[in-house]
Protein backbone atom coordinates (compact mmCIF):
# COMPACT_ATOMS: atom_id res chain seq x y z
CA UNK A 1 0.00 0.00 0.00
CA UNK A 2 1.05 3.76 -0.75
CA UNK A 3 2.68 5.15 2.50
CA UNK A 4 1.58 8.96 2.74
CA UNK A 5 3.86 9.21 5.49
CA UNK A 6 6.81 7.34 4.10
CA UNK A 7 6.44 10.18 1.05
CA UNK A 8 6.42 13.16 3.50
CA UNK A 9 9.43 11.75 5.16
CA UNK A 10 11.12 11.54 1.74
CA UNK A 11 10.09 14.92 1.20
CA UNK A 12 11.29 16.29 4.17
CA UNK A 13 14.68 14.58 3.01
CA UNK A 14 14.50 16.76 -0.22
CA UNK A 15 14.10 19.82 1.94
CA UNK A 16 17.24 18.42 4.01
CA UNK A 17 19.22 18.47 0.85
CA UNK A 18 18.40 21.74 -0.44
CA UNK A 19 18.58 23.50 3.19
CA UNK A 20 22.57 21.73 2.87
CA UNK A 21 23.36 23.38 -0.56
CA UNK A 22 21.68 26.26 0.75
CA UNK A 23 24.50 26.21 3.32
CA UNK A 24 26.81 25.17 1.50
CA UNK A 25 26.99 27.75 -1.27
CA UNK A 26 26.31 30.89 1.44
CA UNK A 27 29.92 29.89 2.93
CA UNK A 28 31.79 30.02 -0.43
CA UNK A 29 31.56 33.43 -1.15
CA UNK A 30 35.35 34.38 -2.56
CA UNK A 31 36.49 30.10 -2.50
CA UNK A 32 37.29 28.72 -5.36
CA UNK A 33 37.16 24.61 -4.61
CA UNK A 34 39.93 22.31 -6.14
CA UNK A 35 40.37 18.30 -5.78
CA UNK A 36 40.70 17.00 -2.49
CA UNK A 37 44.00 16.52 -1.40
CA UNK A 38 45.38 14.99 1.88
CA UNK A 39 46.66 18.26 2.83
CA UNK A 40 43.44 19.59 3.17
CA UNK A 41 42.58 17.18 5.97
CA UNK A 42 43.53 19.24 8.91
CA UNK A 43 40.63 19.36 11.23
CA UNK A 44 39.27 16.29 12.92
CA UNK A 45 35.66 16.28 11.19
CA UNK A 46 37.07 16.38 7.84
CA UNK A 47 39.07 13.64 8.43
CA UNK A 48 35.95 11.73 9.96
CA UNK A 49 33.35 12.67 7.19
CA UNK A 50 35.90 11.54 4.45
CA UNK A 51 36.41 8.23 6.33
CA UNK A 52 32.59 7.93 6.57
CA UNK A 53 32.05 8.54 2.83
CA UNK A 54 34.78 5.82 2.09
CA UNK A 55 32.45 3.24 4.30
CA UNK A 56 29.47 4.15 2.95
CA UNK A 57 30.72 4.26 -0.80
CA UNK A 58 31.72 0.91 -0.75
CA UNK A 59 28.41 0.03 0.96
CA UNK A 60 26.43 1.36 -1.62
CA UNK A 61 28.65 -0.40 -4.49
CA UNK A 62 27.75 -3.48 -3.16
CA UNK A 63 24.31 -3.87 -2.22
CA UNK A 64 23.88 -2.14 -5.85
CA UNK A 65 25.96 -4.85 -7.40
CA UNK A 66 23.81 -7.45 -5.41
CA UNK A 67 20.55 -5.57 -6.42
CA UNK A 68 19.62 -5.11 -3.11
CA UNK A 69 18.64 -1.07 -3.86
CA UNK A 70 16.51 -0.67 -0.77
CA UNK A 71 19.42 -1.11 0.92
CA UNK A 72 22.13 0.88 -1.01
CA UNK A 73 19.06 3.92 -0.74
CA UNK A 74 18.94 3.42 2.95
CA UNK A 75 23.07 3.73 3.17
CA UNK A 76 22.94 6.75 1.45
CA UNK A 77 20.13 8.34 2.99
CA UNK A 78 21.62 7.46 6.42
CA UNK A 79 25.12 8.98 5.38
CA UNK A 80 23.65 12.30 4.00
CA UNK A 81 21.14 13.02 6.63
CA UNK A 82 22.53 11.35 10.08
CA UNK A 83 26.29 11.89 9.60
CA UNK A 84 27.00 14.84 6.87
CA UNK A 85 24.13 16.90 7.81
CA UNK A 86 22.99 15.74 11.89
CA UNK A 87 26.71 15.94 12.56
CA UNK A 88 29.09 17.18 10.49
CA UNK A 89 27.73 20.25 9.08
CA UNK A 90 27.10 21.06 12.96
CA UNK A 91 31.15 20.13 13.38
CA UNK A 92 32.53 22.60 11.44
CA UNK A 93 30.78 25.55 12.32
CA UNK A 94 33.31 27.12 14.18
CA UNK A 95 35.31 26.78 11.31
CA UNK A 96 32.95 28.37 8.64
CA UNK A 97 32.46 31.55 10.98
CA UNK A 98 36.06 32.74 10.80
CA UNK A 99 36.69 35.84 8.94
CA UNK A 100 39.55 34.54 7.19
CA UNK A 101 39.18 32.64 4.32
CA UNK A 102 43.05 31.06 4.72
CA UNK A 103 41.72 29.92 8.02
CA UNK A 104 39.10 28.20 6.64
CA UNK A 105 39.97 26.73 2.95
CA UNK A 106 40.78 23.22 3.71
CA UNK A 107 37.43 22.81 5.21
CA UNK A 108 35.87 24.71 2.47
CA UNK A 109 37.35 22.01 -0.03
CA UNK A 110 36.29 19.05 2.26
CA UNK A 111 32.68 20.56 2.60
CA UNK A 112 32.34 21.44 -1.44
CA UNK A 113 34.40 17.71 -2.44
CA UNK A 114 31.99 15.33 0.35
CA UNK A 115 29.29 17.17 -1.00
CA UNK A 116 29.81 16.45 -4.53
CA UNK A 117 30.38 12.79 -3.76
CA UNK A 118 26.66 12.63 -1.76
CA UNK A 119 25.03 14.19 -4.52
CA UNK A 120 26.63 11.21 -7.24
CA UNK A 121 25.66 8.54 -4.10
CA UNK A 122 22.17 9.66 -4.44
CA UNK A 123 21.60 10.56 -7.82
CA UNK A 124 20.76 6.98 -8.54
CA UNK A 125 17.59 7.41 -6.33
CA UNK A 126 16.84 11.14 -6.76
CA UNK A 127 18.52 12.21 -10.11
CA UNK A 128 16.44 15.34 -10.71
CA UNK A 129 17.30 17.45 -7.24
CA UNK A 130 20.89 16.11 -7.24
CA UNK A 131 21.32 17.01 -10.66
CA UNK A 132 20.26 20.53 -10.45
CA UNK A 133 22.26 21.32 -7.13
CA UNK A 134 25.32 19.50 -8.63
CA UNK A 135 24.96 21.78 -11.42
CA UNK A 136 25.58 24.61 -9.06
CA UNK A 137 28.75 23.39 -7.22
CA UNK A 138 32.10 25.37 -8.02
CA UNK A 139 34.39 23.09 -8.79
CA UNK A 140 36.16 23.05 -12.35
CA UNK A 141 37.26 20.45 -14.81
CA UNK A 142 33.62 18.07 -14.05
CA UNK A 143 31.42 16.37 -16.54
CA UNK A 144 28.66 18.46 -17.69
CA UNK A 145 26.09 16.18 -16.22
CA UNK A 146 26.11 14.41 -12.93
CA UNK A 147 25.19 11.60 -14.96
CA UNK A 148 28.33 11.16 -16.63
CA UNK A 149 30.26 11.72 -13.79
CA UNK A 150 32.30 9.04 -11.61
CA UNK A 151 30.47 7.13 -9.26
CA UNK A 152 31.95 5.19 -6.03
CA UNK A 153 33.51 2.22 -6.72
CA UNK A 154 34.52 -1.36 -4.59
CA UNK A 155 37.28 0.83 -2.99
CA UNK A 156 35.11 3.74 -1.56
CA UNK A 157 34.77 7.04 -3.44
CA UNK A 158 38.11 8.17 -5.21
CA UNK A 159 39.94 10.91 -3.91
CA UNK A 160 43.62 9.96 -5.58
CA UNK A 161 45.77 12.22 -3.18
CA UNK A 162 44.48 10.14 -0.05
CA UNK A 163 46.00 7.87 0.99
CA UNK A 164 44.70 6.59 4.25
CA UNK A 165 41.40 5.81 5.73
CA UNK A 166 41.78 7.90 8.83
CA UNK A 167 40.02 4.76 10.28
CA UNK A 168 41.91 5.77 13.81
CA UNK A 169 40.43 9.13 13.16
CA UNK A 170 37.30 8.24 13.04
CA UNK A 171 37.29 5.93 15.94
CA UNK A 172 38.09 9.05 18.33
CA UNK A 173 35.31 10.98 16.29
CA UNK A 174 32.80 8.34 17.12
CA UNK A 175 33.43 8.26 20.72
CA UNK A 176 32.81 11.99 20.40
CA UNK A 177 29.98 11.79 18.84
CA UNK A 178 28.55 9.00 21.49
CA UNK A 179 29.67 11.33 24.36
CA UNK A 180 27.78 14.36 22.79
CA UNK A 181 24.79 11.85 21.93
CA UNK A 182 24.61 10.73 25.60
CA UNK A 183 24.43 13.98 27.19
CA UNK A 184 21.51 15.33 24.75
CA UNK A 185 19.90 12.09 25.91
CA UNK A 186 20.04 12.99 29.73
CA UNK A 187 18.77 16.63 28.93
CA UNK A 188 16.08 15.39 26.91
CA UNK A 189 14.60 13.00 28.93
CA UNK A 190 14.91 14.64 32.09
CA UNK A 191 13.43 18.37 30.53
CA UNK A 192 16.47 20.37 30.91
CA UNK A 193 15.73 23.58 29.21
CA UNK A 194 17.79 23.71 25.75
CA UNK A 195 18.59 27.32 26.98
CA UNK A 196 20.46 26.25 30.14
CA UNK A 197 23.99 25.42 30.38
CA UNK A 198 24.64 22.45 32.27
CA UNK A 199 27.76 20.33 33.93
CA UNK A 200 28.97 17.25 32.68
CA UNK A 201 31.80 15.40 34.43
CA UNK A 202 33.39 12.70 32.06
CA UNK A 203 35.69 9.76 33.37
CA UNK A 204 37.56 8.21 30.48
CA UNK A 205 38.37 4.71 30.60
CA UNK A 206 42.01 5.12 29.16
CA UNK A 207 44.23 7.90 29.19
CA UNK A 208 44.48 8.42 25.45
CA UNK A 209 40.83 8.96 25.68
CA UNK A 210 41.12 11.26 28.06
CA UNK A 211 43.63 13.25 26.45
CA UNK A 212 41.28 13.06 23.09
CA UNK A 213 37.82 14.37 25.17
CA UNK A 214 39.98 17.02 26.55
CA UNK A 215 41.19 18.70 23.20
CA UNK A 216 38.12 18.64 22.10
CA UNK A 217 36.25 19.83 25.50
CA UNK A 218 34.74 22.59 23.39
CA UNK A 219 32.86 20.86 20.62
CA UNK A 220 31.49 19.37 23.34
CA UNK A 221 30.39 22.29 25.44
CA UNK A 222 28.96 23.62 22.09
CA UNK A 223 26.68 21.05 20.94
CA UNK A 224 25.80 19.23 24.25
CA UNK A 225 24.93 23.16 25.71
CA UNK A 226 27.34 22.37 28.56
CA UNK A 227 28.91 25.28 30.24
CA UNK A 228 31.60 23.12 32.60
CA UNK A 229 33.37 20.37 31.21
CA UNK A 230 36.08 18.12 33.36
CA UNK A 231 37.43 15.02 32.49
CA UNK A 232 39.37 13.04 34.27
CA UNK A 233 40.20 9.06 34.73
CA UNK A 234 40.42 9.89 38.65
CA UNK A 235 36.47 11.76 38.97
CA UNK A 236 34.66 10.33 41.23
CA UNK A 237 30.53 9.80 40.51
CA UNK A 238 29.06 13.20 42.55
CA UNK A 239 25.60 12.79 43.88
CA UNK A 240 22.13 13.10 42.29
CA UNK A 241 23.85 12.88 38.98
CA UNK A 242 22.47 11.15 35.53
CA UNK A 243 24.80 8.54 34.73
CA UNK A 244 25.31 7.64 31.33
CA UNK A 245 28.07 4.90 29.85
CA UNK A 246 29.55 4.54 26.23
CA UNK A 247 32.44 2.16 25.48
CA UNK A 248 35.42 4.62 26.24
CA UNK A 249 34.23 6.41 29.13
CA UNK A 250 31.41 7.15 31.96
CA UNK A 251 29.19 10.17 31.60
CA UNK A 252 28.20 12.11 34.82
CA UNK A 253 25.30 15.16 34.54
CA UNK A 254 25.14 16.28 38.17
CA UNK A 255 21.19 17.58 38.49
CA UNK A 256 21.44 19.52 41.89
CA UNK A 257 19.83 22.69 41.60
CA UNK A 258 18.23 21.75 37.67
CA UNK A 259 16.04 19.24 38.27
CA UNK A 260 13.62 19.11 41.28
CA UNK A 261 14.34 14.57 40.95
CA UNK A 262 10.68 14.03 43.26
CA UNK A 263 8.60 15.81 41.19
CA UNK A 264 9.85 14.73 38.19
CA UNK A 265 9.57 11.48 39.17
CA UNK A 266 5.65 12.28 39.53
CA UNK A 267 5.34 14.00 36.87
CA UNK A 268 6.69 10.53 35.13
CA UNK A 269 4.75 7.93 36.97
CA UNK A 270 1.31 10.18 35.80
CA UNK A 271 2.61 10.21 31.67
CA UNK A 272 3.00 6.52 32.32
CA UNK A 273 -0.48 6.42 33.71
CA UNK A 274 -2.02 8.63 30.34
CA UNK A 275 -0.39 7.01 28.20
CA UNK A 276 -1.36 2.96 29.32
CA UNK A 277 -5.32 4.42 29.45
CA UNK A 278 -4.62 6.11 25.80
CA UNK A 279 -3.45 2.25 24.45
CA UNK A 280 -6.40 0.64 26.03
CA UNK A 281 -8.76 1.24 23.30
CA UNK A 282 -6.52 0.57 20.38
CA UNK A 283 -6.04 -2.93 22.02
CA UNK A 284 -9.34 -3.81 21.98
CA UNK A 285 -9.94 -2.93 19.08
CA UNK A 286 -7.32 -5.66 17.65
CA UNK A 287 -8.46 -8.20 20.34
CA UNK A 288 -12.46 -7.88 19.00
CA UNK A 289 -11.76 -10.49 16.29
CA UNK A 290 -15.18 -8.48 14.38
CA UNK A 291 -12.71 -5.71 14.28
CA UNK A 292 -10.60 -7.16 12.82
CA UNK A 293 -12.38 -8.86 10.49
CA UNK A 294 -14.32 -6.22 8.87
CA UNK A 295 -11.74 -3.42 9.31
CA UNK A 296 -9.91 -1.83 6.26
CA UNK A 297 -6.29 -3.31 5.78
CA UNK A 298 -5.75 0.43 6.10
CA UNK A 299 -6.60 1.26 9.48
CA UNK A 300 -5.66 -1.59 11.34
CA UNK A 301 -2.02 -0.65 10.06
CA UNK A 302 -2.92 2.82 11.37
CA UNK A 303 -4.31 1.26 14.82
CA UNK A 304 -0.97 -0.97 15.26
CA UNK A 305 0.98 2.16 14.12
CA UNK A 306 -0.73 4.14 17.13
CA UNK A 307 -0.28 1.23 19.13
CA UNK A 308 4.07 0.98 18.33
CA UNK A 309 4.22 4.46 18.79
CA UNK A 310 2.56 4.55 22.28
CA UNK A 311 4.40 1.50 23.80
CA UNK A 312 7.82 3.46 22.16
CA UNK A 313 6.97 6.64 24.31
CA UNK A 314 5.84 4.60 27.52
CA UNK A 315 9.10 2.76 27.11
CA UNK A 316 11.16 5.96 26.96
CA UNK A 317 9.00 7.67 30.22
CA UNK A 318 9.94 4.43 31.88
CA UNK A 319 13.74 4.70 31.29
CA UNK A 320 13.49 8.09 32.42
CA UNK A 321 11.54 7.10 35.76
CA UNK A 322 14.37 4.05 36.71
CA UNK A 323 16.94 6.77 35.95
CA UNK A 324 15.63 9.37 38.24
CA UNK A 325 14.94 6.74 40.78
CA UNK A 326 18.26 5.07 40.75
CA UNK A 327 19.40 8.75 41.78
CA UNK A 328 17.18 9.17 44.94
Amino acid sequence: RLSEERIEGYRNFCNKIWNAARFTHMNLTGFEATELVADDLVYLPDKWIVHRLNQASKEIDRYLTSYEFDKAANEAYHFFWHEFCDWYLELIKPVLYLENIKDKKHTLNTLVNVFDASMRLLHPFMPFITEEIWQSLPKSGRPDSIMVAEFAGKDGYSFPEIGTSFASEAGNMDSLIATIDEIRKIRGELGVKPSLEITANIKPLSAGVECFMNANADLIKRLARVGTIEVSMGLDAPKQAAKAVTPDCEIYVPLEGIVDIDAEVARLKKEIEKTDKEVKPHEGKLANEGFVAKAPPEVLEKTRGIIAELNQKKEKLSESLARLEGMK
